[in-house]
């Protein structure tokens, strides 16, 4: 990536999670001088099990095996006066001279579930860019472009910055308006629908119902409905070539 990226390199901040090779990591960084910030914690899970470890009884209506003991991670989200709650440490080679500097550094933190989600929209997910078996670049930057097509909705109508901008940030007046004759049937409206009715149709057109009630779709349904929903697009394109209406 540094031959890749070159002199851009130095205006990228890696960041990482305690669970990654931190020796390995910190030595990479500090020894080429490449800006970093990462996350380290107290009373994490996965530290080793303390005086709240209880020993779990075997299930009587199971066949019997051999007993493991389990242990209990116990959470609690209103301390009492004077317990300490857990506290996470972001470790940065980047200068922190003032209140807005470290907000700054932490917003770089916070990408990193932005990066993640993107990838479940690469690879697992959304396209599934994986399984195609491409074999041009070509063809990879078109998947790129769609992924971060469907990213943009899909954070766009679940985040609350967003949620109220308009949908034409990511659709194109055609798209948005075939969605909406599809699933409302009536009349257009005279406003653009915003981003967060666009993420819902579109889910919804992947046979999403919000069973959970979360109004947080899943990378499966948007992809399932922005499919279908290029289908439409085109379909309408070419209908709309051969000069009939619809």
């Amino acid at each position: 990536m540094a031959e890749r990226l070159r002199e851009i390199q130095k205006q990228v901040i890696t960041v990482c999670d305690r669970e990654a090779d931190i020796w390995h990591y910190l030595h990479y960084k500090v020894s080429r001088g490449k800006p970093h910030a990462e996350c380290d914690a107290k009373r994490r899970a996965g530290s080793p099990p303390g005086p709240d470890a209880h020993q779990l009884q075997r299930s009587q209506h199971k066949k019997s095996r051999q007993q493991r003991p389990g242990a209990l991670a116990h959470v609690c989200l209103l301390r009492g006066a004077g317990e300490d709650g857990a506290c996470w440490y972001p470790l940065t080679s980047e200068k922190v001279a003032s209140a807005a500097d470290a907000r700054r550094i932490v917003s770089h933190y916070e990408q990193r579930w932005l990066i993640e989600e993107y990838h479940k929209a690469w690879k697992s997910g959304g396209t599934c860019v994986e399984s195609l078996r491409m074999q041009t670049r070509d063809n990879l930057e078109r998947m790129v472009v769609i992924a971060v097509r469907v990213l943009g909705l899909r954070q766009g109508g679940i985040s609350e910055e967003t949620q109220n901008d308009s949908c034409e940030k990511i659709l194109t007046p055609t798209e948005w308006k075939l969605l909406w004759v599809k699933l409302e049937g009536k009349q257009l409206p005279a406003q653009t629908p915003t981003l967060k009715w666009a993420c819902l149709k579109l889910a919804k057109l992947g046979r999403w119902h919000d069973s959970k009630r979360t109004s947080s779709p899943g990378w499966v349904v948007m992809w399932d409905g922005w499919f279908r929903h290029q289908d439409m697009a085109e379909g309408y394109l070419v209908m709309k070539s051969l000069d009939q209406e619809i």
